[in-house]
């Protein structure tokens, strides 16, 4: 499984046209979200989760740690674009992403054709991000864990299909398969 693992993180290099077309994907996307017009109780991107489908792309082409990268880019936004007011949302979110981002790559490495790694890696990363918060005084987590999950699992309900979508089109577009790590 460590091969696995190492392969996906060295999946394919990152050049720096790579880069720049991830990264930009990544500032844009939760942007174009954010632009479409809502009245919600909460934004958009709660219930489309933008930031977590250019982290799943990095992820599926280049490994983890540019995965990683791409989804800390959204934070890293939202506190340049609301200022130092959101730092609990974008920490929060910050901390969800580095979960996906791990739990994905293992799930990639370890069932590189599975249609819902997205989805479950998400539902698991949010878990994992709900449990820290609460555990870790920090975080000022007030809440009830297993409601807080469940409204955060309906939320985004309507992300949890496109990242389905995502990785089912990926997958059928560009499958890993065992020649994948010998490249």
């Amino acid at each position: 499984m460590t091969h696995h693992i190492r392969s996906q993180v060295s999946l394919r290099s990152v050049g720096w046209r790579e880069t720049v077309v991830l990264l930009g994907a990544a500032c844009l996307v939760p942007v174009l979200v954010w632009r479409i017009p809502w009245n919600g109780s909460q934004p958009l991107s709660v219930y489309l989760l933008p930031a977590f489908w250019t982290t799943f792309v990095a992820l599926y082409f280049y490994g983890v740690v540019p995965g990683l990268l791409v989804g800390l880019v959204a934070p890293g936004l939202s506190l340049l674009l609301d200022g130092l007011g959101a730092w609990k949302p974008a920490g929060a979110l910050g901390l969800e992403i580095v979960f996906f981002a791990l739990i994905a790559a293992l799930m990639i490495a370890r069932w590189p054709g599975f249609s819902f790694t997205a989805p479950l890696a998400f539902l698991a990363a949010k878990a994992a991000a709900i449990a820290v918060q609460f555990f870790v005084p920090a975080f000022g987590f007030s809440g009830k864990p297993f409601l807080h999950l469940a409204a955060a699992t309906q939320n985004g309900l309507a992300g949890l299909v496109v990242l389905s979508a995502i990785n089912a089109f990926l997958v059928a577009l560009h499958p890993l398969t065992e020649e994948w790590e010998k490249e």
